[in-house]
Formats: structure tokens, C-alpha cells, sequence
């Protein structure tokens, strides 16, 4: 993951606390889109979907963050959506970005949903990366984190990716994972559980894509349809041979739906 090396992390202070996080396209003037990660992940995880994206929408600021407790931004990390949603905000206002783009992937998809549903106005289109508007989380994830982080991602090897999926790609992942601190990782995944947001689904008004992998084990594709079909207009993509890591095992394909919906 060399390549992304050369971009340089930023730091912004909000209220809340400190966010890093990169960019491409940094001196673009047009409405940035916001990543999010998932959970026990980091800004890296949108490393190779950027690259291509970038080239895609060269007018558009591409902008990664680590959430708190995650990647170089300093804990702690939080324990329930709403909080996470409240850091992204602040970052957001410290920036001064009054319209911006989002894209989330698993619990940064739920994230995602939070701050459409609260903050409607801010949002102009959304990208949902295989996550749902209610998770269940595998109960071996709980059983192993905190203690054995190394069993715990490393049991993602098995149901975390899609069969045509590099194994130098899911390596590089796991060892991200494990670079992070197991407790906020934990949270992460309590916080994902007790999310339920289909009730609130009808206050998202922004235009929304939502990308499922058909071989997807931690956020199954019914999973997904669901979403979509609770957001008015929502249009849903499944993607074949695909599991839960998409930014990552599908990148050319993610990137230019991405481009496609989110695109000036």
C-alpha cells in the first residue's frame, strides 16, 4: 500500500477531539466526498478505490478519515452511531463544508445513514458500501476481541472476502486491522449491533446508491436490498464473486459507480 504514502495525513481540531485524514484532488473546488470506514478499519482501507476514483471525478476532493481511536486519529474511539456521526459533523464545520458527498462502507455505511437522517441538508448524495440499516455481527468477532485480536480478523480471512479476491489484498487488511487497538475495534462492532435504523429510513431524502457483494457473509446482500428498498429512489448494485471488503476487492468497479452517481 506504498502508493498511498505520498499523500500527506492533515489533522483538523473540532470540539470533539482531533480527525486525520487525506485527500486526492486536495486543490479541487468542487463539493469534496467524505469516506468513512468500517469497523476496526482506517482511512487505508479506501486506498486503491481513491487512486482510480481521483482520475474519474478530477474536479471533486476526495477526502479519507480515520474516525477517533482509529488509524492516526487519537482515541477514544466511541461506542454508539450517533457519536461517530457527531465527529464526522464536527469535522465537517471545522472544515466548513456546508454540502458534501458520503461514502460509507459497513459501519461507515451506518454512520452514513446517521448523518442523512439528522442533518438532511448537509448531504447531497449518499453511497452505502455493503452495510444495512439493522447489523448482526458474526458472535465469533465478540467471543475473540478484545483478547485475541489475531484469531478474531484473522477469522475474517475466511468470511470477510469474495473468491476472486487478491490474497496479497486480504493480507494487507487483516494486518490493518490488527494494527489497530482491539478495544475500539470490540466497540465498534457492539455499536454496529445496536444500530437499527429502518424506522427512520423515510427522513434520508438525499439520492442514495447502495453496493452489495452477492458473496458478502458479514453483510448479506438481503441485507442491502433492504436498505435500498427504504430509501425512496434508492438504487441498488449487487456485484458478483464479491464479499464484504468491496473498496478494496472491487475497486475499478466501485469507482465508477461512484463516479457515476456522484458525478456532477
Amino acid at each position: 500500500m506504498a502508493r498511498y504514502r505520498r499523500v500527506m495525513t492533515k489533522h483538523t481540531t473540532t470540539p470533539r477531539g482531533n480527525i486525520a485524514w487525506r485527500t486526492r484532488n486536495g486543490e479541487a473546488s468542487g463539493a469534496p466526498i467524505v469516506f468513512i470506514h468500517g469497523a476496526g478499519g482506517r482511512k487505508e482501507s479506501w486506498i486503491f478505490l481513491s487512486h482510480v476514483l481521483a482520475g474519474l471525478l478530477p474536479t471533486r476532493p476526495l477526502v479519507m478519515i480515520d474516525l477517533p481511536g482509529h488509524g492516526e486519529s487519537p482515541p477514544p474511539g466511541r461506542e454508539i452511531i450517533d457519536d461517530y456521526a457527531q465527529d464526522v459533523l464536527a469535522f465537517l464545520q471545522a472544515e466548513g463544508w456546508s454540502s458534501v458527498d458520503l461514502v460509507g462502507h459497513s459501519m461507515g455505511g451506518v454512520i452514513s445513514q446517521c448523518l442523512a437522517i439528522n442533518s438532511p441538508t448537509q448531504f447531497r448524495r449518499l453511497a452505502l458500501v455493503a452495510t444495512g440499516a439493522r447489523l448482526k455481527v458474526v458472535p465469533v468477532l465478540f467471543d475473540l476481541l478484545p483478547n485475541q485480536p489475531e484469531l478474531a480478523f484473522g477469522a475474517i480471512r475466511q468470511f470477510g472476502f469474495g473468491q476472486d479476491a487478491k490474497p496479497e489484498i486480504v493480507e494487507a487488511t487483516i494486518q490493518l486491522m490488527l494494527a489497530g487497538d482491539p478495544v475500539v475495534a470490540y466497540h465498534d462492532f457492539k455499536a454496529c449491533a445496536c444500530w437499527d435504523g429502518v424506522d427512520r429510513l423515510a427522513h434520508i431524502t438525499a439520492p442514495t446508491l447502495v453496493v452489495a457483494g452477492d458473496e458478502d457473509k458479514l453483510t448479506p446482500a438481503r441485507w442491502n436490498e433492504a436498505l435500498a428498498a427504504g430509501i425512496t429512489g434508492a438504487k441498488y448494485v449487487l456485484l458478483p464473486r464479491t464479499g464484504h471488503m468491496i473498496p478494496l476487492e472491487r475497486e475499478q468497479e466501485l469507482a465508477q459507480l461512484l463516479a457515476d452517481h456522484l458525478g456532477d
